[in-house]
């Protein structure tokens, strides 16, 4: 058989795959995920409920903001509007399926 001195070349340059640095068959995380030092809605949460510390009176950020969009929605801001009665009263379904007792059609309003 002929051999072919390129391809030798090629096999003794080719790198190991993998680090180096790792043992086979030992995990590289032996101790696994760090645990979280927070959660952004638990902090978002506290933040609401703390005192505004801006206000005359003694409420929360909460009822600061709610106050606010309040004052906001009766001047005419549509978002404002919209945020209080999302918040307060559940979001508007896009489609409704009611059913007619007498026929037992499904009648689909969108």
């Amino acid at each position: 058989m002929k051999e072919n001195p390129k391809l030798d070349k090629q096999i003794k340059n080719k790198k190991k795959r993998g680090n180096p640095n790792w043992e086979k068959g030992k995990s590289g995380n032996p101790n696994g995920r760090p645990p979280k030092n927070f959660a952004v809605s638990e902090r978002i949460r506290d933040y609401l409920y703390s005192e505004d510390k801006f206000s005359r009176e003694s409420i929360t950020n909460l009822d600061s903001i709610i106050n606010m969009a309040g004052e906001r929605a009766k001047r005419g801001d549509h978002y404002s509007r919209q945020f209080l009665m999302e918040w307060g009263f559940g979001k508007i379904p896009d489609k409704l399926i009611t059913y007619d007792a007498d026929s037992k059609d499904e009648l689909i309003i969108e």
